[in-house]
């Protein structure tokens, strides 16, 4: 039984043989015409690559083309189409399945094998010292970029790292990013790995780079800048087996779905609560804060995290005031929205109990972040949604919903 499609997705429609595999969701196709990687992207009524995306590796400094491509169906149903890719070069051989969702979210989960057995010198050692991928564009599609976070273990506080803009003169090159995205205003592609295991690069090369070329620009990961750890010094034996070395990206073409007709009709405010009333208090003229906001036009406005007594765990500070600015909001046809996000609290009530499990630690053992807040005292630190936080977060965002009436 396939899932449910809620809209306004349709459901995949996929053809594939040999040689050619083709995926349609709403607004996008993908294509691989006897490629490892999609050899068209189609977006926003664009093609969007110049020429097909390819994977690359080296064997001793020197590339060696992959052969031998072929594909086979896995599964086929209105939410997702699978199929598998298969290929050689040097001594490894590589196998790739993909995952096409309805969103039009492709998972490509690669593995890298050592072949020695079939290569053509029967050589048990392995070669491999190099392996990337690249996604060509056109200057068109990639003129603007975005990645997250803007530093190595999340978000920090730096106005001088630009995670989103216009790409620079001679292209951008990043350290490892979990997601990484260039396009135009309309359109694009996203990249995604939730993890940096297995990239293993020289000092001073970036991960990702988007380098400017005579056609266009590459959007390229670099996976190897040398031989695997796993592999390294070791020869590959029937009873010692050198393992695969595994990898899971996620591709992406953008917009996702279509625009909404009345997205110009948002005119949103952000803003902090503060220590005092100062939203109802009436000026000289009998109006107040809320009065004016919806004279400009405002019509959704966000309160920002000073709302809640610890950070995003969705209990406000002072909960009369607030359910009276949210009241005072839905009277005057304004929606409320109510901030919460990537920290945990330590005056949060478990804290004690669960900064183990909530908590990102850094490879060093260290937390991440620390945002102070002086009303009430508190320190906050990002969590990890890999632990039980997400469940938290789901509960504590239901509480402020359902309690305070809130519109997201």
């Amino acid at each position: 039984m396939s899932k449910h499609i809620p809209e306004p997705w349709t459901p995949v429609e996929f053809k594939l043989n040999a040689n050619y595999a083709e995926a349609s969701v709403w607004g996008r196709t993908y294509v691989w015409d006897g490629t490892l990687l999609p050899s068209s992207i189609r977006t926003a009524d664009r093609d969007l690559l110049t020429r097909h995306a390819s994977l690359h590796a080296l064997f001793g400094g020197i590339e060696e083309p992959f052969t031998k491509i072929s594909y086979t169906p896995i599964s086929c149903a209105p939410d997702k189409a699978v199929f598998t890719v298969g290929a050689t070069a040097g001594n490894i051989l590589v196998n790739i399945r993909y995952t096409i969702d309805y969103d039009g979210y492709v998972e490509m989960a690669l593995s890298v094998i050592p072949f020695w057995s079939y290569s053509a010198d029967n050589g048990k050692l392995p070669r491999l010292d190099g392996l990337w991928f690249e996604f060509p564009l056109p200057g068109a599609n990639s003129n603007l970029f975005h990645f997250w976070p803007n530093g190595e273990s999340g978000i920090i506080p730096d106005p001088n790292i630009m995670s989103s803009g216009e790409v620079p003169a001679g292209g951008i090159t990043v350290p490892f990013k979990p997601y990484f995205w260039t396009g135009w205003e309309f359109g694009g592609i996203g990249i995604a790995t939730e993890t940096d295991e297995n990239i293993q690069l020289v000092p001073g090369k970036p991960c990702i780079s988007l380098d400017e070329t005579c056609d266009g620009r590459i959007l390229r990961w670099n996976l190897l800048g040398k031989m695997p750890r796993q592999w390294a010094g070791r020869v590959d034996m029937w009873t010692d087996a050198l393992e695969p070395i595994d990898y899971i990206f996620g591709i992406q073409a953008t917009p996702v779905k279509p625009l909404r007709e009345n997205r110009l009709g948002l005119h949103l405010l952000h803003t902090s609560i503060g220590a005092e009333d100062k939203f109802l208090i009436p000026d000289g003229e009998g109006k107040n804060q809320f009065d004016r906001m919806a004279e400009a036009g405002v019509n959704c406005i966000i309160f920002h995290e000073d709302w809640s007594a610890m950070q995003n765990y969705g209990q406000a500070v002072d909960e009369a005031r607030f359910q009276a600015y949210v009241e005072a909001c839905h009277a005057r046809g304004i929606k409320v929205l109510a901030y919460f996000g990537y920290e945990y609290a330590t005056n949060a009530p478990e804290w004690h109990e669960k900064k183990h499990d909530y908590l990102i630690r850094t490879p060093r053992g260290g937390l991440v972040g620390g945002w102070q807040r002086q009303n009430p005292c508190q320190r906050d630190y990002m969590v990890c949604y890999a632990g039980g936080y997400a469940e938290k977060m789901r509960e504590r965002v239901k509480f402020a919903m359902e309690h305070y009436h809130l519109d997201g």
